[in-house]
């Protein structure tokens, strides 16, 4: 199984502690309730979901 992940979210508890938000397609989500949380994200995958033009100068592609 193969889970897209759209989102992430991070709600702060005492510091450095809180709990992340991981959002999947179709409505899945799992929390995380971390002590502390360092990351990177790196995107792996082929760009083809194309640009957007949102109408405003130095936005968009």
């Amino acid at each position: 199984m193969v889970l897209d992940l759209v989102g992430i979210e991070f709600c702060e508890g005492e510091a450095p502690s809180g709990s992340a938000l991981l959002l999947f397609a179709q409505g899945g989500a799992l929390r995380l309730d971390v002590e502390c949380l360092e990351c990177e994200l790196t995107d792996l995958g082929a760009d083809d979901l194309g640009t957007v033009d949102l109408g405003e100068p130095g936005v968009g592609a």
